[in-house]
């Protein structure tokens, strides 16, 4: 099941994170799903989509209050490397 994790309530307050994935895409576009009590979801911006993340400093910043047990990055491209 996925949930939608709004960040205007994650900075509200320090969280259990089990999971923090980034997912990262071309044009330096980043989106971040995580896990909080099994449950797993995309974290949304103001108009509730999946909010973009433009560095991965971006997501460490506003992450740095939680307390993250795992931490991933992933990158998924369309072209046949390696």
């Amino acid at each position: 099941m996925n949930v939608k994790y709004p960040m205007v309530l994650l900075a509200s307050k320090e969280h259990k994170i089990e999971r923090l994935e980034v997912q990262s895409f071309e044009m330096n576009i980043y989106l971040v799903r995580i896990t909080i009590d099994g449950k797993t979801g995309f974290v949304s911006g103001k108009d509730d989509s999946p909010m973009r993340f433009y560095s991965t400093q971006m997501v460490k910043d506003m992450f740095a209050h939680c307390d993250v047990a795992n931490a991933v990055i992933t990158q998924d491209t369309p072209y046949d490397e390696m």
